[in-house]
């Protein structure tokens, strides 16, 4: 779940599978304020050899109701859901991100670009990448902005984006190898992280 102010927020629902169901995850908007609750379900499209799960991250966006999701790793949403102004009902852009695994994504303040952590199909080492905001008419641009030290897609980690005019960074916090900690602070600006190890 994630919460998006103190009345909107978005949920993953994974429906329980029978023999017959077809496989999907469904992104739920919902509103206190309004008490609304509107959904839209990703479904696999076409054939994929990829076996990664079929939900992979969320971020909403700040000014807009509306979220993006990747999909197993590589399969990137914009979901837009009704709003007071000119939407009626929930739709979806798909776009597909090549050469890259998509693990951890979030959305900058003014709803422009993304902000992404994964890896080189062919590789482990975690790299930050920042993605246009998918539209209808542009394939996605991916850039590489920095690798990572000592982290890689065993690792279990968590990111956070701060994204004020005085301070542009981003802190991630590791579980490493050896039962070590790591935190990784990126300035947006220089793009050259400082690390902490620590032992646990």
């Amino acid at each position: 779940m994630s919460l998006r102010n103190q009345t909107d927020g978005y949920m993953v629902v994974r429906p329980e599978l029978t023999k017959h169901d077809i496989h999907k995850v469904s992104i739920v908007h919902f509103s206190f304020r309004t008490k609304s609750i509107d959904r839209v379900d990703l479904i696999p499209q076409g054939l994929d050899s990829n076996t990664a799960p079929l939900f992979t991250a969320l971020s909403e966006l700040h000014s807009e109701t509306s979220c993006v999701v990747v999909s197993r790793e590589r399969h990137l949403y914009r979901l837009d859901f009704p709003n007071a102004l000119d939407r009626d009902r929930p739709s979806q852009l798909h776009k597909i991100i090549d050469k890259y695994r998509i693990l951890k994504i979030m959305v900058n303040k003014k709803d422009e670009k993304l902000l992404a952590f994964g890896t080189k199909r062919a590789s482990h080492r975690i790299i930050l990448m920042e993605i246009g905001m998918p539209n209808a008419k542009d394939p996605v641009g991916v850039k590489e902005l920095v690798q990572l030290p000592g982290l890689s897609d065993y690792d279990e980690f968590t990111v956070r984006l701060v994204d004020v005019e005085a301070s542009r960074h981003v802190l991630v916090a590791a579980l490493v190898e050896g039962n070590r900690y790591a935190i990784h602070k990126i300035i947006l600006s220089g793009l050259q992280p400082s690390s902490t190890f620590r032992s646990s």
